[in-house]
């Protein structure tokens, strides 16, 4: 016989697994996409420092994305709760296309220390719709794979 409702514990250890698992599935999207980008468009989109390799540049600024867009997901999440409503899928891929430009812009603020440039704000807003696209596809996935457990 089903439980008709969860635990507290069952609930908290489930939010922890999908924002742990969220988190390496951004992780490889975003090192895919911006290892790609900075292949097609090395005048662009810039990776490595004199002290960071591009590997290493690559790793530290997209865990940092990574880490932006998991604690994105958990303030929409949020905010979907305190107004009361669940959100469409379109209202999610614009929270994301915002944060996601707003991240590429502030880490590409700190080029010195984690590697990663762009060479115009366009550029933000390009990598945006990019990673906005391939991220939506992925957690997508995710959440068919979680769910149907």
């Amino acid at each position: 016989m089903a439980k008709a409702a969860m635990s507290k514990e069952e609930i908290q250890a489930k939010v922890g697994v999908n924002l742990f698992l969220s988190f390496w599935v951004m992780l490889v999207v975003n090192v895919l996409v911006i290892f790609l980008a900075h292949l097609w468009f090395p005048a662009v989109v810039v990776l490595g420092t004199h002290a960071l390799s591009v590997s290493w540049s690559l790793f530290l600024s997209m865990s940092f994305l990574s880490l932006l867009c998991v604690w994105g997901m958990a303030a929409v999440s949020y905010h979907e709760w305190k107004r009361g409503r669940i959100y469409s899928p379109r209202d999610w891929t614009m929270a994301y296309f915002v944060l996601d430009v707003v991240a590429v812009w502030v880490i590409a603020r700190f080029a010195s220390h984690l590697g990663f440039g762009i060479a115009h704000w366009w550029v933000a807003l390009l990598l945006g719709v990019v990673l906005d696209f391939f991220q939506g596809i992925s957690m997508m996935g995710l959440g068919k794979v979680l769910f149907l457990k």
